[in-house]
């Protein structure tokens, strides 16, 4: 399942992708209306693996190692019009690739070679183009890259050699360099990240890291106490990644637009930040103590302010302002939160992630 804002896609257990919600001119995967309420299968693409949303556009990548677009020639701040728009999914001519992900307006699309490419504005690289990059172009400042994340206006790289770099905007310390300065240029300047990391989670301004014994570090932005460092700071930045004490030993860690999520070794659900249904929670904080009906929770997923839940007994439950957008979704929200229509079951949301409890790292 992945999602943005007011837009939803999911890979079926046979690879094949359904959207719906709210469409920015084609960004859905169809050409057909703006609004399209019931998951929709886009007919021109399969055996994808991943989504990656930006505003108006949208990537996948194929188990194959195959990069397609689909996408608006309107990006957020450059207009051209020779570039037609492009509803259905269109395939880049790149070397395969094992990896994408987007920012608010571009892409980067990582090769099994280790090397980036990138397609969209180009302000997040400092090129001062008219335009937009339709096509994706050779990032030549970094290489032997692992892994790629990115924010709003920020991206951090893993390298082969486990090291890390980013670049990006940094007005709130969300390039974890230790500083919050003007934004930075891609390079090979490293940055001082704790050991043995094994998953990095990116939000609008904000960043979780987590480590192979269950730790989770935290830095950038701490509007609405998204960090869960038990304070909130609405103007000042984190620049330095900053264990978050007294929670549990962590398995999964995951990143709203404006809140943090986590799952513990016992399957229960942490959040904190601005959740739209509970308000500001500034320290990480059981979801239970909310909602007692989730528990044994398998798998999350999240974009912009919503917020997917999917539990052992393959309940859904929708959080984080979804009604605000049903308008754009014909889903239907119990009282409790969960989400009863049919087409959201477990052929539509197809977890890959383990439904047994991880052992202790920790011992």
């Amino acid at each position: 399942m992945f999602c943005e804002y007011n837009r939803i896609m999911s890979i079926s257990s046979n690879n094949e992708i359904y959207s719906f919600g709210k469409c920015e001119y084609g960004s859905h995967g169809h050409s057909g209306p703006r609004r399209i309420k019931v998951p929709t299968l886009i007919k021109n693409i399969k055996n994808v693996k991943m989504i990656s949303f930006a505003t108006f556009h949208t990537a996948y990548l194929t188990h194959n190692g195959e990069v397609y677009s689909s996408r608006y020639k309107h990006e957020i701040i450059s207009y051209n019009p020779t570039i037609p728009n492009i509803f259905a999914p269109r395939k880049f001519d790149i070397p395969p690739c094992s990896q994408i992900s987007s920012g608010s307006d571009f892409t980067f699309c990582l090769t099994t070679n280790h090397s980036l490419y990138f397609f969209g504005n180009p302000k997040i690289l400092s090129h001062a183009n008219e335009f937009d990059f339709n096509t994706p172009q050779l990032v030549e400042t970094i290489s032997n890259i692992n892994y790629i994340v990115c924010g709003d206006q920020f991206c951090i790289c893993q390298t082969l050699d486990d090291k890390y770099v980013s670049f990006g905007e940094n007005d709130k310390g969300q390039l974890g360099n230790g500083s919050i300065s003007d934004p930075i240029v891609p390079s090979m300047n490293y940055l001082d990240f704790p050991h043995n990391i094994i998953d990095i989670k990116c939000g609008y301004n904000h960043t979780l890291l987590l480590n192979e014994r269950g730790y989770i570090y935290s830095f950038g932005s701490n509007t609405n106490g998204k960090l869960g460092l038990s304070k909130n700071d609405e103007n000042v930045g984190i620049p330095t990644p900053t264990l978050i004490e007294n929670i549990p030993e962590m398995k999964i860690i995951e990143c709203g637009g404006d809140f943090s999520m986590c799952i513990d070794i016992n399957n229960e659900l942490w959040v904190c930040g601005n959740l739209s249904d509970f308000g500001c929670v500034i320290e990480f904080t059981k979801i239970s103590q909310f909602l007692p009906q989730i528990s044994n929770v398998i798998d999350i997923s999240s974009g912009g302010n919503i917020l997917f839940v999917k539990t052992l007994d393959n309940k859904i439950y929708g959080l984080g302002g979804l009604l605000y957008y049903e308008h754009s979704f014909n889903l239907v929200q119990n009282d409790d939160y969960s989400i009863s229509n049919s087409f959201l079951d477990n052929d539509m949301w197809c977890s890959l992630i383990s439904n047994s409890k991880k052992k202790s790292a920790r011992k």
